[in-house]
């Protein structure tokens, strides 16, 4: 089986990133092309809440990414989530894996695994506040 990848970006530039919403106004997962495509699978998740902010990274004005390596089942689920690199590292890794695992996709009938980073940027006025 050939196993794909994608590099997406995320920013999370609040303390807390509210929910994607599910597929775009007026799409369901019937909607997508049939059968749907690995790209068309990953860009209009069914839900896909963003990660909490850490408050200990909050309290130290610290921003950071992490990369991860998420693995879709035929099903829509999120079954394996692994960090490929963290920086700072030990501060968001825990925050964007909990995430990850709650995301849900439409069903494609095949396995589906990419790779996507999430940005933690604080906003402005709560930069360098100790």
């Amino acid at each position: 089986m050939c196993k794909k990848y994608w590099l997406l970006g995320i920013t999370v530039a609040a303390l807390t990133t509210p929910p994607t919403p599910a597929l775009a106004e007026g799409k369901s997962c019937a909607s997508l092309s049939q059968p749907p495509t690995d790209f068309e699978i990953v860009d209009n998740p069914i839900s896909k809440a963003g990660p909490r902010y850490p408050q200990e990274a909050v309290s130290k004005s610290l921003e950071g990414h992490v990369r991860l390596k998420v693995t879709i089942s035929p099903q829509g689920d999120v079954t394996d989530v692994q960090v490929v690199r963290a920086e700072p590292p030990g501060v968001f890794e825990q925050s964007a894996i909990d995430a990850a695992k709650t995301w849900k996709y439409c069903a494609s009938g095949r396995t589906i695994t990419l790779q996507l980073e999430l940005n933690f940027e604080l906003p402005p006025e709560m930069r360098n506040q100790q």
